[in-house]
């Protein structure tokens, strides 16, 4: 398993640093689109649809609606009320998570209630990671730099909790997270935004405004991968897929951006307003 982990790393990491360094932004488009067609149909196979093409169908629909919507973002005014009901949604989100731990149980949601959570929940890091993308001529480095910001984050998660986890995150979701191990991960997410505020030359405030954001983005996108785990065990699946070898499916690699994105986004936006 650790072979092919690393293996699928070494692949798949070139390529998706030259897609966002040195692909225009209409080409980046298509690529994340591709990205966000697969994660789809994941989610409907998730949601636990009676037939295979209707996780297709669902999978179509995604990808006519983000483009829609890109294509008319002008007109209906997408960036003033897309992201802040995005930061709301994943605020719901942290709510049904805190419950259920309470509750001490696995509340199943219907399929069609599962597939308007898909909406709200992989549209809004499509259009994040597309709208950073094109924010001036920083837009690529900070597109990477928030990927691995999240990747960082769960890396560094990972390795304090095996090293120093104690106390349980969420053991009726994910028995393996824990506290230290969030912090941990938080950490490493503030060590790293400090050096990309110095590498993108921010004056003082804007390096605190900066890290500040990194650190929420990043303890938020805990939120996102414990999301996944809930809707994984409601369908009793160990990953949403089996497309990355060693690291299952697409879902499970965008879990933590799908909270991470579009909170960044919105952030960065106020930051350079």
């Amino acid at each position: 398993m650790l072979k092919q982990r690393i293996i699928s790393i070494a692949i798949l990491a070139p390529c998706l640093i030259c897609m966002v360094l040195f692909l225009p932004d209409n080409w980046l488009k298509l690529g994340f689109l591709a990205v966000l067609v697969l994660a789809a149909l994941e989610w409907g196979r998730l949601a636990q649809l009676s037939k295979n093409y209707y996780a297709v169908l669902y999978a179509l629909l995604v990808a006519v609606l983000a483009y829609a919507a890109d294509r008319y973002s002008q007109l209906i005014y997408l960036q003033q009320w897309l992201y802040p009901l995005s930061i709301l949604w994943w605020a719901l989100v942290c709510t049904w998570i805190v419950r259920l731990q309470k509750n001490g149980k696995i509340e199943n949601f219907s399929s069609g209630l599962k597939l308007w959570m898909g909406l709200f929940t992989l549209l809004p890091v499509w259009h994040a990671l597309v709208d950073l993308h094109a924010v001036y001529d920083i837009g690529p480095e900070l597109t990477l730099y928030l990927i691995v910001l999240v990747s960082m984050t769960d890396i560094g998660a990972y390795v304090v909790g095996r090293l120093m986890g104690r106390i349980k995150l969420a053991p009726v979701l994910s028995p393996g997270k824990t506290i230290e191990g969030v912090i941990g991960g938080v950490l490493v997410a503030l060590l790293l935004s400090i050096c990309a505020a110095y590498y993108f030359k921010a004056t003082f405030s804007q390096t605190l405004f900066f890290v500040t954001v990194s650190v929420f983005v990043a303890a938020i996108s805990v939120v996102g991968d414990l999301f996944e785990s809930l809707l994984k065990r409601q369908a009793a699946a160990k990953d949403s897929g089996r497309l990355i070898p060693g690291h299952g499916g697409v879902l499970d690699r965008i879990d933590s951006l799908s909270a991470a994105a579009p909170l960044f986004y919105f952030g960065f936006i106020h930051l350079i307003k």
